[in-house]
């Protein structure tokens, strides 16, 4: 994906506690924004329109259809992304 002017833009991830860049939250998921990015950036960004042109309809899909997750399995997985390699 081009780089993308807007990737510059910071908000406060609740996911995380601190600022990111629109860059992050566009590819938190791999190939996919991160499933906050909606209501994070509404009010900020015309996001629903940046997302259309940033995405294909596939990609969308399966955005929109991602299972939510639950509270104790995202907390697992920010642990999981903190704690170095090797150590547990």
């Amino acid at each position: 994906m081009p780089d993308n002017p807007l990737d510059n833009q910071i908000a406060r991830c609740p996911r995380l506690g601190h600022q990111v860049l629109f860059e992050y939250c566009r590819m938190e998921a791999g190939d996919l924004p991160c499933r906050l990015v909606i209501k994070c950036w509404d009010g900020r960004l015309p996001i629903l329109y940046i997302l259309e042109r940033l995405f294909s309809e596939e990609d969308l899909k399966r955005f929109y259809s991602q299972p939510k997750p639950q509270k104790l399995a995202d907390l697992a997985t920010l642990v999981e992304q903190t704690t170095p390699s090797g150590e547990k």
